[in-house]
């Protein structure tokens, strides 16, 4: 099973979009307990990641993961606003290894 490429596109816009209008309530809960600087961290990441959705596009799911948490690590700035990239690189190391066999259904289910 893949991915249609504009599928793929379609799904990693969402939840870009949906972290990015988050980013008002992210900095409330950081705010609470840290330095306040995660919904701008999130929103600088997912922007990125938004900017290389074609290239994202046409990539296998595995490779498509691995340049969202690139991606994500390259432009978030603290340490643990890398966690959401760490997810990224994991998934691309469970698709790679297992063909994504739980993730896609999930994914095409949610079209």
């Amino acid at each position: 099973m893949s991915l249609e490429p504009e599928t793929l596109k379609s799904l990693v816009r969402a939840a870009a979009e949906q972290v990015i209008a988050s980013a008002p309530e992210l900095t409330a809960l950081d705010q609470a307990i840290g330095d306040g600087d995660h919904g701008a961290n999130m929103k600088r990441g997912f922007e990125a990641v938004l900017g290389k959705l074609d290239t994202i596009g046409t990539q296998p799911l595995d490779e498509a993961f691995k340049t969202i948490g690139k991606t994500l690590v390259m432009t978030v700035g603290a340490p643990r606003d890398r966690f959401t990239a760490a997810s990224f690189w994991r998934s691309a190391t469970l698709c790679a290894a297992n063909g994504c066999p739980t993730i896609l259904p999930t994914f095409s289910a949610a079209e």
